[in-house]
């Protein structure tokens, strides 16, 4: 059987952020796809759960849950899909703390891809002399 799975690195950068569900906080942490150590190919490929009291139960089922969407991630499952997939309230809010954990991935990756774009026009800008485009802009 041929593998198509994707696999990170032993080290790679990652990112984090804090979730609220319910009366908890927890940091959920991210990597995306890279095809070098600073060349991002902006999709994430790992999500992992962290919780402030290790003894729970519930972060205990979701750091599990979300080891099966990791895996399905590297079998090219995309996270927008899993988002969709997980079980959301009438409202469009997780009802499952490893959905709530998906959903922050999600939403905090694209603050980081924003943030890349940014840095990445800046430094075209000052390489090319186009500092004033801003300027032109307004």
């Amino acid at each position: 059987m041929t593998s198509n799975r994707r696999k990170f690195p032993m080290r790679r950068q990652a990112y984090s952020a804090d979730l609220k569900f319910g009366p908890h906080v927890y940091v959920v942490t991210y990597a995306f796809w890279s095809v070098a150590p600073h060349i991002v190919l902006g999709e994430v490929g790992e999500v992992f759960l962290a919780d402030r009291k290790p003894t729970s139960g519930l972060g205990a089922s979701a750091r599990d849950a979300l080891i099966y969407a990791s895996k399905a991630l590297q079998w090219g499952e995309r996270l927008e899909d899993l988002v969709d997939g997980s079980p959301q309230s009438y409202e469009g809010d997780p009802e499952s703390l490893a959905a709530a954990a998906l959903k922050c991935a999600l939403e905090d990756s694209w603050h980081v891809k924003i943030e890349w774009a940014r840095a990445l026009a800046e430094a075209c800008g000052e390489r090319y002399g186009l500092a004033g485009a801003k300027d032109r802009q307004q």
